[in-house]
């Protein structure tokens, strides 16, 4: 049975169902290749899910990944993708970390607006996916209220970002995208 499932940089994170890419070979990768050189080596409208989870933030071109994804995925397909929030110690103490994110950070591949000024948001890409995005606090209970309340929508991850995120750090970001073709 032909996998129709995608795991890019899984490192040790290996799943049942999906193959399995790193840039770095271990017998239970089953893809090796350098997640920096385009075009990726799958065919257009393969994979009907993505997994990305800690990759985005150490590659020279997020544009680019994210691009090949939409490439590869097919129509409806599920994009998951989880990166340091820019408020979390680990997005600027890791020194392989190219880039933080926030969570408006891949609106620019959707046609939602950013919890900035709308007129700040230059969209240079075709509308290629509907994008939600999810501040995680990660494992400290006291911030689990802090979940529930700013990710009701994008003004209140706005004004959690603007105001409190280096009082009150975030740990991850999780993008929810789906292939618009």
């Amino acid at each position: 049975m032909k996998k129709t499932k995608l795991n890019i940089g899984c490192g040790r994170d290996i799943r049942a169902d999906f193959i399995n890419c790193d840039c770095v070979f271990s017998d239970r990768v089953d893809k090796v290749f350098d997640l920096n050189i385009y075009p990726y080596p799958f065919k257009d409208n393969q994979f009907e899910e993505i997994a990305c989870y800690s990759v985005l933030e150490h590659l020279e071109s997020p544009e680019r990944v994210i691009e090949e994804m939409w490439r590869i995925s097919r129509p409806n397909a599920k994009v998951i993708i989880v990166v340091p929030h820019f408020s979390c110690w680990q997005a600027w103490g890791d020194l392989t970390h190219r880039r933080p994110f926030n969570s408006t950070s891949l609106f620019s591949f959707s046609n939602k607006k950013s919890h900035r000024d709308s007129s700040s948001l230059i969209n240079t890409h075709k509308e290629k996916f509907n994008v939600d995005s999810r501040i995680l606090f990660g494992r400290i209970k006291k911030f689990f209220l802090f979940e529930r309340i700013f990710n009701v929508n994008n003004y209140l991850k706005g004004f959690y970002e603007r105001h409190l995120a280096y009082i009150f750090p975030a740990e991850n970001i999780l993008f929810e995208l789906e292939t618009i073709k």
